[in-house]
């Protein structure tokens, strides 16, 4: 029998990002509307920055075993894209859940509760890098 390898993904760092450049805002909808759209949105991001957390720390604890080093590339690379194809599959339901709990200000209450939990969901589950 050869060597054995292990392949480990020591520091990843994704992380939810917000361009401006790609955000919108309808200056026609009032105050209250403009407070709604921006809260909508924020949930949105708390869900997906969840995800990127929750990917850091599989991929942290990934291990492949290996019984050559030229196979190191080719079996990370397919189970980083496992995991990232589950986490946006995870991000991709919730958003659909909140989505249809919460998409229009009549909704303000569910609207809220996902806020509130998101953001407990945040504080019980730091960034670590």
């Amino acid at each position: 029998m050869g060597d054995a390898w292990t392949v480990a993904i020591l520091d990843p760092a994704f992380r939810a990002r917000m361009n401006p450049r790609c955000s919108w805002l309808d200056r026609e909808l009032g105050r209250s509307e403009r407070r709604y759209a921006l809260e909508h949105e924020q949930v949105h991001f708390a869900l997906l920055e969840l995800e990127a957390r929750r990917l850091n720390d599989e991929l942290r604890a990934l291990r492949i075993d290996i019984e050559s080093p030229d196979d190191a590339a080719a079996r990370a690379k397919e189970a980083v894209d496992r995991l990232l194809d589950a986490a946006k599959q995870r991000y991709l339901e919730a958003s659909r859940r909140f989505d249809a709990e919460a998409s229009h200000p009549s909704k303000q209450a569910a609207q809220t509760r996902w806020l509130e939990r998101s953001r407990e969901r945040l504080e019980t589950f730091p960034a670590s890098n």
